[in-house]
C-alpha cells in the first residue's frame, strides 16, 4: 500500500474518532435534564443533581475545545509531514537508535504537554475549584507533569531496548518510512474527579448512571 493511502487512512481514522466522540458527548449532555428524575428524588436533592449536571457540562466544554485543538494539530502535523521531517533530522544527526527514538518521541510529548497544560490548569484550578472538587496544589500539579515526562522517557527507553535486544529495528525512521505518522495527542483535561466525587449513595449512583 502506498504512503499516500496510509496517510489518508490515518486522517480518516482521526477525523472519525473526533466526530464519533464529539457526537457521543453531545448525546450524553442532552440526557441531563433540568429536573431531577423521579427515581432519584429520594436519594438526591435538586441542588446536588444540578451541581453534578452543571459540572459535567462545563467540563465537557473544555474537553471539546481541547479535543478539537488536538485534532487540528495532529492533522496538520500529518498533512505537512512534520513527523517525517523531525524523524529524518534525528536519524541524520544521531547514530544511536535509542537516542533517535527517544528524542523523537520526547519532542512530540513535550509539544503535547505544553499545549495541554492550559486546559489541565483551567480544569483543575477553575472548574474543580468552582465546584469544590479541587484537592491539588500548584506544586503537585507541576510535579505530576514532570513525573509524567520522566516516566514516559523511561518506559519508551525500555521498550526500545527490548526491541533492540530482540533484533528488531529501532529508531523513528523505521516507523516513518512514508514521512508521516499518527501521533495522536491526548489532551483531555485531567481533572482527577470521578463520578464518586459528585454522588453520594451507591444505589443513587446506579440509578443516575442508568438515566444519564
Amino acid at each position: 500500500m502506498s504512503s499516500e493511502k496510509w496517510l489518508f487512512i490515518l486522517i480518516f481514522l482521526i477525523v472519525f474518532n473526533y466526530i464519533f466522540s464529539t457526537v457521543l458527548e453531545f448525546i450524553n449532555n442532552k440526557n441531563w435534564k433540568d429536573l431531577i428524575p423521579k427515581q432519584l428524588k429520594n436519594y438526591y436533592s435538586k441542588e446536588k443533581y444540578l451541581e453534578a449536571r452543571n459540572y459535567k457540562k462545563e467540563h465537557g466544554k473544555i474537553s471539546f475545545i481541547s479535543s478539537t485543538l488536538s485534532t487540528i494539530i495532529t492533522l496538520s502535523l500529518l498533512y505537512l509531514g512534520i513527523y517525517g521531517w523531525v524523524s529524518d533530522y534525528f536519524v541524520m544527526n544521531y547514530e544511536n537508535y535509542f537516542i533517535q527514538s527517544g528524542l523523537f518521541f520526547l519532542s512530540f510529548f513535550l509539544l503535547n504537554t505544553i499545549v495541554s497544560i492550559p486546559f489541565q490548569y483551567y480544569s483543575t484550578f477553575y472548574i474543580e475549584e468552582k465546584y469544590g472538587f479541587n484537592k491539588t496544589t500548584l506544586k503537585v500539579f507541576i510535579t505530576d507533569r514532570i513525573k509524567g515526562i520522566l516516566l514516559s522517557i523511561l518506559i519508551g527507553g525500555l521498550i526500545l531496548l527490548a526491541r533492540r535486544s530482540n533484533g528488531m529495528p529501532g529508531g523513528p525512521g523505521q516507523a516513518m518510512q512514508f514521512g508521516k505518522t499518527k501521533a495522536r495527542f491526548a489532551m483531555e483535561a485531567e481533572t482527577g474527579v470521578v463520578f464518586d466525587d459528585v454522588a453520594g449513595v451507591n444505589e443513587a449512583k446506579q440509578d443516575l448512571q442508568e438515566v444519564v
